[in-house]
């Protein structure tokens, strides 16, 4: 990783950033293994909002070489300040048509911003937010109510938070997580449970 003579500027607006960035919902299915994973888009709706308030702009380079693709990412502050991680290569193998390499530049590209910034991918919200809606209606009180129980839970810390989050019906999530305020509201808890002040 190399970096500008001073970051003295860039550093604590990349703390704001990881404060207040979300994690990376597994909306995506890889078919050959019958998994879930957050994709490059997925990894920049974590991280947009917070990077803009920040004023830091981020500049992908996609290099191809004998080796495969190689991807390195450089964040840059409006001070002029920058951090750039090393190039991650990401193996082509003997298929290299577009298909390919593009297939690479977007593995590449997503796994080397979330290094830069500490992206995390969330198995249950990305679950919760990519289930059909719910068959029944909910009821506002008890959903009030649930939402108040995971307030209470968050309490006890984040294990006992994700605990609750996971033990609760697949309805309540899902309406929460398409609901934006609400949606909102569950990352902060989660943030602020993480740092020992749940809210």
């Amino acid at each position: 990783m190399t970096h500008s003579e001073s970051i003295d500027k860039l550093a604590p607006a990349l703390v704001a950033v990881q404060a207040h960035a979300g994690p990376a919902l597994k909306q995506s299915t890889n078919p050959a293994f019958k998994s879930r994973y957050a994709d490059l888009a997925s990894c920049w709706e974590a991280v947009r909002e917070p990077l803009a308030k920040a004023e830091i702009a981020v500049i992908q380079e996609a290099t191809l070489t004998e080796a495969g693709v190689s991807v390195s990412t450089r964040l840059i502050h409006s001070s002029g300040q920058w951090l750039q991680t090393d190039p991650l290569t990401v193996p082509l193998g003997n298929k290299r048509d577009a298909h390919a390499v593009g297939s690479c530049v977007s593995y590449g590209k997503r796994y080397s911003l979330s290094a830069a910034l500490g992206i995390v991918a969330d198995d249950d919200d990305g679950n919760a937010a990519v289930a059909p809606a719910p068959a029944t209606p909910i009821d506002q009180d008890d959903y009030l109510a649930w939402k108040d129980h995971l307030a209470q839970q968050a309490q006890d810390g984040l294990d006992a938070l994700k605990k609750a989050w996971q033990d609760s019906p697949i309805d309540y999530r899902t309406f929460l997580m398409k609901r934006p305020a609400d949606a909102k509201w569950w990352q902060e808890l989660k943030v602020a449970t993480e740092k020992g002040g749940a809210a």
